[in-house]
């Protein structure tokens, strides 16, 4: 039988159990779920930071409405990992897939807790696949695989130093929420997945369009008096990145050298291939699909000088890019 080491699920950890990122699904896109996780860690940094952003009384009001907005998701996403077929991964394969993701950020962990000598991790994370009931999963694997990701998360922040970083995290949670849906058995229409589908597009704009004025406030009162928690907030806001499998140039473009103020609806140009995107209100974009080589990025942006950007990418390869216009 697998373990059910208790660990105290707290402010940090209660959010994971939304359903986050159902990225085997036909319905959401990857960069969908990607953005949801995005929110779910700004969600964590405005209840970690409360006291502060509550001396903001304006600010705090706008965050009480984002985060109300973003509650109001998990029905949403409930609806969104129902079909009509049934599901679309066995408990097995379902479990195997969260293990692999989940064990080797457990084994780095317990190494971190071991050099420092924390007992409580270094039992939680002393995490083995025989610990997991492989062969006919259960709820006690899910309940290990939550304390497992409530513990990884709690100490994230020190957990960096062995390289565990939130963005692993989430994938690891996406995948522990697709092992829960496989524990049912699912009982919504596929109209209603429909119908949940246009709900969850009404609430991610809402979301963006109340976390956009948030960015604002939050980086033009506190960027001075506080701008350790403000680069640490603009992290937060950054979507991460999927495995490619064709020629990928993503960037992200900022009007500041600080890289704090992200410029919205610039055109990104890849001038020899004569493709281009525009911005999101991240300031995030990429262009998908070329022919690689030795190429050049130019930006527009109104009221801003234009900038070139010299890039090389190799067929089938992944390339970042940050742009500052000033």
């Amino acid at each position: 039988m697998p373990r059910t080491t208790s660990y105290p699920h707290n402010e940090y950890s209660s959010p994971l159990n939304f359903y986050l990122l159902i990225i085997n699904s036909n319905i959401m896109t990857y960069k969908q779920a990607l953005k949801i996780a995005m929110f779910l860690r700004i969600t964590l940094f405005f209840k970690k930071n409360k006291t502060l952003l509550d001396t903001f009384t304006f600010l705090a009001g706008i965050i009480d409405k984002f985060q109300d907005a973003y509650s109001r998701l998990e029905p949403i996403l409930e609806q969104q990992a129902a079909n009509t077929t049934g599901l679309t991964k066995t408990k097995e394969q379902a479990l195997a897939d969260v293990v692999n993701a989940l064990l080797p950020l457990c084994r780095k962990a317990y190494a971190w807790a071991r050099i420092n000598k924390n007992e409580t991790l270094k039992s939680l994370f002393n995490i083995h696949v025989t610990d997991f009931s492989m062969s006919s999963p259960g709820q006690d694997d899910y309940t290990l695989v939550s304390n497992l990701i409530a513990g990884l998360n709690t100490n994230i922040t020190d957990l960096l130093e062995v390289r565990i970083t939130k963005i692993q995290l989430d994938e690891a949670t996406a995948l522990s929420i697709i092992f829960k849906s496989t524990l049912g058995v699912p009982q919504k229409a596929k109209k209603d997945t429909t119908a949940a589908t246009v709900s969850l597009d009404e609430e991610m704009l809402e979301l963006t369009d109340l976390e956009e004025i948030c960015h604002d406030l939050v980086v033009n009162e506190y960027n001075i008096t506080d701008h350790d928690m403000v680069l640490t907030y603009v992290a937060s806001r950054k979507i991460g990145n999927t495995t490619k499998t064709h020629t990928t140039v993503s960037f992200n473009v900022f009007a500041d050298a600080a890289k704090l103020i992200p410029i919205k609806d610039a055109a990104v140009t890849i001038v020899e291939r004569n493709r281009t995107e525009h911005t999101d209100y991240l300031g995030m974009g990429e262009i998908v699909q070329f022919k690689g080589g030795k190429l050049t990025l130019l930006i527009k942006a109104e009221k801003l000088l234009d900038k070139e950007v010299p890039f090389q990418v190799k067929n089938g390869q992944h390339t970042d890019l940050e742009v500052v216009m000033s």
